[in-house]
């Protein structure tokens, strides 16, 4: 159920930004290479949705700053804009072929849901201190974070890959479709994983581990945390790491 939900706040998420852009992909824009910084205005968010093949850079700050730093000729094109608690990232009408930078610079002060899709990428340059943190990573978009939380909630689908570090007294991940998790350095007390679809997870767990993996996905686990559970079918396999 939890899985299900988190999905399905992905794809509303993306749903204004992907019916614009695969609408205007074939006529994407080539950056003119004269690469300029513009400060957006905008705050009073708590998540964070990327897609469109934006480079996002997040950093946890006291205050909040979005500064975007791209190709002169994309400033209008690359959208940058709060609904509700979120900030979405994406692009107009038209998406961005080709580019000497399309990156986005955001500093907040409290993150509790970042959503990644359409190739986008997101990196963390600080570490992230968090309550409950939910992501969910499609289409190829790539995450890489450090983080401390009490809980993490991971959705990772269609190539999309995380690599996650840091601390968590809990991680639910479900992957499918070739998404990765690579959270050999993400130290949890607590780990319930479910793999499909030739999809890849690497967890560390200390206290409990819960494990399911079927159609060619993989499991590898480290610690020494109790198993609960380990299931695994068509040719998915569960493997303990030193």
């Amino acid at each position: 159920m939890k899985t299900t939900t988190i999905l399905s706040l992905l794809l509303l998420a993306i749903l204004p930004f992907s019916c614009i852009y695969g609408d205007g992909w074939s006529q994407g824009i080539t950056g003119n290479g004269n690469v300029k910084e513009e400060i957006r205005n905008v705050s009073g968010f708590t998540g964070v949705h990327i897609s469109s093949g934006i480079d996002v850079y997040l950093t946890q700050d006291e205050n909040f700053a979005v500064r975007v730093v791209a190709d002169e000729n994309l400033m209008d094109v690359i959208e940058t804009r709060v609904k509700g608690r979120m900030l979405e990232i994406g692009t107009d009408h038209y998406g961005i072929r080709r580019a000497r930078s399309k990156e986005v610079y955001v500093s907040l002060p409290e993150l509790t849901e970042l959503w990644i899709s359409s190739a986008g990428d997101c990196t963390g340059e600080t570490p992230f201190s968090c309550d409950d943190l939910k992501l969910g990573i499609s289409s190829a978009g790539d995450l890489t974070l450090e983080v401390e939380a009490d809980r993490i909630d991971l959705e990772v689908s269609s190539s999309g890959d995380a690599k996650l570090s840091g601390k968590a007294r809990s991680l639910h991940a479900s992957l499918s479709s070739a998404g990765d998790l690579h959270a050999f350095d993400l130290v949890a007390g607590k780990v319930d994983v479910n793999v499909s679809s030739a999809g890849d997870a690497r967890v560390h767990a200390t206290e409990e581990i819960s494990m399911h993996v079927s159609s060619a996905g993989n499991i590898y686990y480290m610690g020494d945390a109790r198993v609960i559970r380990s299931s695994s079918s068509s040719a998915g396999d569960i493997i303990k790491k030193d």
